[in-house]
């Protein structure tokens, strides 16, 4: 569950990061 919550937390700060260098 720790390592999913993780996981799921990294995923979102990556989309948001390609986001920012997307813009």
């Amino acid at each position: 569950a720790v390592w999913n919550s993780v996981m799921t937390e990294n995923d979102y700060l990556v989309k948001r990061w390609t986001e920012f260098l997307s813009a």
